[in-house]
């Protein structure tokens, strides 16, 4: 349960990025590596959604996985690289809608997360979700 706290934690550090980070001119490379980023939480949702079995949920939670350790050094990038797209309170109205947008992903994706509390007893999920918890901690650290 502890991992997937943390892996909790671990998104919500990737969402207050990802609610800053899109729209304008100006930050159109934050726009690119942004909508990467909500077509791989789209489809992990998806992927989420119509698991009905640990085999499933595990394909996902390493779809997922492989998706966002991709994009993470990308995304670590564009923070080092516009450090003000870190602070929500500042964002600027351009980026605002974006940031809607990914506020509503955000929660469909924890919704998609509760499935994952039904298989937590299977240890392909364990190990998995272990993964991907350490994997999405790498966003964290600086």
């Amino acid at each position: 349960m502890n991992g997937l706290k943390g892996w909790i934690s671990a998104v919500a550090v990737l969402f207050i990025f990802s609610f800053a980070g899109c729209g304008s001119s100006q930050y159109s490379d934050v726009e690119a590596v942004m909508n990467a980023q909500a077509k791989a939480m789209g489809k992990y949702v998806g992927a989420m959604e119509a698991a009905d079995s640990a085999p499933d949920v595990v394909d996902a939670i390493n779809g997922f996985t492989s998706d966002m350790k991709g994009l993470i050094p990308k995304m670590k990038n564009m923070k080092s690289k516009y450090p003000e797209i870190t602070d929500a309170g500042k964002m600027p109205n351009e980026l605002k809608a974006t940031s809607e947008e990914m506020a509503n992903l955000s929660g469909k994706l924890q919704e998609a997360m509760m499935k994952v509390m039904q298989y937590m007893q299977d240890t392909g999920v364990q190990k998995a979700m272990e993964e991907q918890g350490r994997i999405m901690m790498e966003m964290a650290e600086e």
